[in-house]
């Protein structure tokens, strides 16, 4: 089946903070693009919820973004073995330190 993306999925590892249920949370990004990310992370929320996104790059710089939940997918923890689960974001609206940071990442 070919790949209908419009955007080039970039693997790239951050650190990102979020919310889930009112707590704070984190996990890793493990591949973002223009219009969206995906994450790993022990937390999952809810399909459909937005969150907002903060993403800890090595240079210590914070980019932040907010979406919402399109995908989820949870592993068994014996299968998980401490990499967790993962869920997708889509972007909503523009984020220009977000877009930077894609145009940017090869």
């Amino acid at each position: 089946m070919a790949d209908k993306r419009t955007f080039a999925r970039l693997r790239k590892r951050f650190l990102v903070n979020f919310e889930v249920d009112g707590r704070a949370a984190s996990g890793f990004a493990i591949d973002l693009s223009h219009t969206g990310l995906l994450v790993s992370s022990l937390q999952i929320p809810k399909m459909g919820e937005r969150i907002g996104l903060v993403l800890n790059l090595q240079n210590g710089k914070k980019v932040s973004c907010a979406g919402r939940v399109v995908r989820a997918r949870r592993l068994p923890p014996e299968l998980a073995q401490g990499a967790g689960s993962v869920f997708g974001v889509a972007i909503d609206g523009y984020f220009e330190d977000y877009a930077r940071l894609v145009s940017e990442t090869r």
